[in-house]
């Protein structure tokens, strides 16, 4: 993609560019902020990123001098996705969880690179150790049914709930003992 920025720059003069990382991940072992930031340093115009982490990225490469915004997705930390903000007890009421029932939750798309089927194998081993625990993920993609068969299986029969990727979020954080991430991307 940065070459075809560098070719789309060289044909069309005057037009602007931006690189946007949302992460470090690079799973073809490529470092784009590493690209960005020497190889192709005149060809964006913007340079911004999602967390400040992935900001600090490009200043390990040498850019700076180089203005890197912050700008975070869509998501509102403050408002929509802030279980401070909402009463406790709702996601438990829905599945019909008392509130001393440790729940452990996943929350992603169903891909591979967000896991899920790890997480399954990690929600089983906790299953063998604390029996009454029970389980939800929210999302949904491709590996959407696999996960299913997945936590269709002992020790994880009946212990799972799957949830919509439409599923409000601030409630399910508030409820959960643990969220357990084992993302490779963020």
């Amino acid at each position: 993609a940065y070459e075809a920025c560098k070719l789309a720059r060289t044909a069309l003069p005057g037009l602007k560019t931006m690189d946007y990382m949302h992460t470090d991940f690079q799973p073809s072992g490529a470092d784009f902020a590493r690209a960005s930031a020497t190889r192709y340093r005149d060809v964006f115009d913007l340079r911004a990123a999602h967390t400040q982490y992935v900001r600090s990225r490009y200043r390990v490469y040498g850019l700076g001098d180089v203005p890197v915004r912050l700008v975070r997705s869509v998501c509102d930390e403050e408002v929509a996705f802030n279980p401070e903000r909402v009463a406790r007890g709702q996601l438990r009421a829905r599945l019909g969880i008392g509130k001393e029932t440790p729940l452990v939750g996943f929350i992603g798309r169903m891909i591979p690179e967000k896991a899920p089927l790890f997480v399954l194998s990690v929600y089983a081993e906790v299953a063998l150790r604390v029996p009454e625990a029970r389980f939800v993920l929210v999302g949904e993609g491709p590996l959407l049914e696999a996960a299913r068969a997945a936590a269709s299986a002992p020790p994880l029969a009946g212990k799972v709930t799957f949830l919509p990727a439409n599923t409000e979020v601030a409630p399910f954080l508030r409820d959960l003992t643990l969220l357990l991430m084992a993302s490779l991307l963020e």
